[in-house]
């Protein structure tokens, strides 16, 4: 699973939670790749298990996606927002809920 490097101290605060959140996931995600950030948003491609590529955006108000470049839409016309990367990935990745299910448990057996 390639990921882009840890993040600089310097580095808006987005960017760099972006970076660590995409990279505890990485068990589910076949790659990920930062793309720009500003002070208030941060956006990485992100391939998922399945091969699908998504844009993954992080702001104050949470995590949204993008596919084929358009933010996904509620029924009522606003861009889904998710408060976790773990939920956001889960609803769109049934692999992603697999990997994750697995790793939990593989660390609960780690504990015995």
């Amino acid at each position: 699973m390639a990921s882009s490097p840890p993040p600089s101290q310097d580095e808006p605060f987005v960017k760099s939670e972006l970076a660590h959140t995409l990279q505890e996931q990485s068990f589910g995600l076949q790659r990920f790749e930062l793309l720009e950030s500003t002070d208030l948003e941060s956006k990485a491609r992100v391939v998922l298990l399945e091969g699908m590529t998504i844009i993954i955006s992080l702001t104050s108000a949470g995590f949204q996606y993008m596919a084929k470049f358009q933010p996904v839409k509620s029924p009522n016309g606003v861009p889904k927002t998710f408060e976790s990367s773990e939920e956001l990935l889960g609803f769109v990745s049934q692999q992603y809920a697999s990997a994750r299910r697995d790793a939990l448990l593989a660390k609960l057996e780690a504990l015995r």
